[in-house]
């Protein structure tokens, strides 16, 4: 008795799904993007916007928007082919970890080293220099300001974000990773749901 009502509930469900959009997938998707869209909007105000590297990210993270947008839609209807697509995406978004976050760390711990060698008294000379060295590279609001407090001298934030680099560099990676997780996520829940439906259609021998 259990068994057939399980089967029964089952049957209903996938009957269900004929009619109803594959709302977690599509969730997923869009969630992806809100994330890489942030990190893309953090990096933009963390590194020199005029430099090459800059330039090609803007250009990475529209298509990754786009076709991001297109995917979730067509995952929505449960488009086997996108799947793919998504899990395209969220490597993509794993292979930027690598390089912007990593990027901005980096160089922010090398421009930071040449600020604070050498003594306090050196601080102001070393900062002048290392902004020169660091300007094409790192954005205004990361190089920030010097200031001192105490006879002790500080970089202090010239935006409305911290200008800390490496802050910074760690929230690029936890918000790229998290939107590689939504991508891939939303991917492998639509090929399962498709697989499913599919299956479940030719049995019946119906079309969508």
């Amino acid at each position: 008795m259990n068994k057939n009502v399980n089967v029964q509930d089952n049957q209903l469900q996938l009957e269900k799904m004929r009619y109803n959009n594959n709302s977690l997938a599509y969730l997923l998707g869009m969630l992806a993007i809100l994330f890489s869209v942030l990190a893309c909007f953090i990096g933009l105000n963390s590194l020199q916007p005029s430099s090459a590297l800059t330039v090609f990210i803007v250009l990475l993270n529209i298509a990754i928007l786009l076709f991001g947008f297109l995917s979730a839609e067509k995952v929505k209807t449960y488009t086997k082919k996108y799947t793919y697509f998504m899990y395209a995406l969220g490597g993509a978004c794993i292979a930027r970890i690598f390089i912007y976050p990593l990027m901005l760390i980096v160089n922010y711990q090398k421009f930071l080293s040449v600020v604070f060698s050498g003594g306090n008294e050196n601080v102001p000379q070393n900062y002048e220099l290392a902004k020169a060295q660091y300007s094409d590279i790192l954005g205004v609001t990361i190089i920030g300001n010097l200031a001192e407090e105490n006879g002790v001298y500080k970089i202090v934030d010239s935006g409305y974000l911290w200008s800390n680099g490496t802050f910074r560099g760690v929230l690029l990676i936890v918000l790229l990773g998290l939107a590689a997780t939504c991508f891939i996520a939303a991917g492998f829940i639509n090929y399962r749901k498709e697989k499913q439906l599919s299956s479940y259609l030719q049995s019946i021998g119906a079309k969508r």
